[in-house]
């Protein structure tokens, strides 16, 4: 089953609060989100770290958006969090599966793998934050 992890999801969660221009702390992040403080603290990290948001330093710092959500789609975020999207092992050539050369069946699912990644390439994540759960707390 293609199913996306805990930590793509609250990324998703996270930069849907930051949208607007705000500067949250991550103990900020974690009241409006109810995501525990570390994993907070480690999903900000790992997006900073690709270029996803910025830290601001001082007594009224925290993380903000580095780039505007619209230009932001969630195909990027999956790869950050989870690598490469694949919904089977032999879309990236991968030599444990024998039979993955001769598969009558893998240049379609090839050609499903690309709809779903061209998918979510389309998919921004302001289009994902309009349906805003965050509070304004």
């Amino acid at each position: 089953m293609f199913k996306i992890n805990k930590m793509t999801l609250y990324s998703v969660s996270i930069l849907s609060c930051l949208q607007d221009g705000k500067i949250l702390s991550v103990p900020d992040i974690t009241l409006k989100t109810l995501i525990p403080i570390p994993t907070v603290a480690k999903i900000c990290k790992t997006l900073q770290k690709n270029g996803f948001i910025k830290s601001i330093r001082g007594p009224v710092g925290g993380y903000t958006l580095a780039k505007p959500l619209k230009n932001v789609n969630v195909a990027e975020i999956i790869e950050t969090f989870e690598g490469p999207i694949k919904i089977t092992n032999c879309i990236l050539n991968n030599p444990s599966c024998n039979l993955s050369d001769s598969c009558a069946r893998r240049l379609n699912w090839l050609k499903v793998n690309h709809l779903l990644t061209n998918a979510l390439k389309q998919l921004s994540l302001a289009d994902m934050a309009s349906s805003k759960r965050c509070s304004d707390a």
